[in-house]
């Protein structure tokens, strides 16, 4: 695998931290982190649960279609 140089990594580091920026530049910061506060804790560890099942079943789904190829 060839290896990019390091000025690449850099501008694309930039470029990303640019974007998030201008994402997160309009966000109500108090409003948001109230509205966090507001959500039941068993519904934090329902979706954590959720999403980890998510990326197992996704997993294994690539794995066994990809079986036949090697």
């Amino acid at each position: 695998m060839k290896k990019r140089p390091w000025i690449f990594q850099l501008v694309s580091a930039i470029i990303s931290l640019a974007a998030l920026v201008y994402a997160f530049w309009e966000i109500e910061w108090q409003l948001f982190l109230d509205s966090v506060r507001m959500v039941r804790p068993l519904w934090y560890g329902f979706t954590v649960v959720l999403i980890v099942f998510s990326i197992f079943v996704r997993a294994w789904r690539w794995k066994y279609l990809l079986q036949p190829i090697g």
